[in-house]
């Protein structure tokens, strides 16, 4: 199973709000491969509440797939969107 992980920050300007990707990075590493999740909707909650748990990202789209899981399709998996209240 391939990996690809986007990692997109918007209307950034300054080098001090610019988010260390390293660190979102390694959180979702240790998500995926700590204690088993079965389902990917619930691998994607955790994803957008590690990134949300920065107080300068107001917003998170996360999509996690299965590659290679049904003959028929090239992947399954789901797409979230999460806002901080007030964002």
């Amino acid at each position: 199973m391939s990996r690809i992980l986007r990692l997109v920050a918007q209307g950034r300007k300054k080098e001090a709000e610019a988010l260390n990707y390293e660190t979102i990075v390694e959180g979702i590493k240790a998500l995926a491969d700590g204690k088993h999740i079965n389902l990917v909707e619930s691998l994607a909650d955790r994803v957008a509440e590690l990134c949300l748990a920065d107080p300068r990202v107001r917003a998170v789209r996360v999509m996690v797939e299965k590659l290679d899981i049904y003959a028929e399709a090239v992947s399954v998996g789901v797409m979230i969107e999460r806002r901080r209240e007030g964002a």
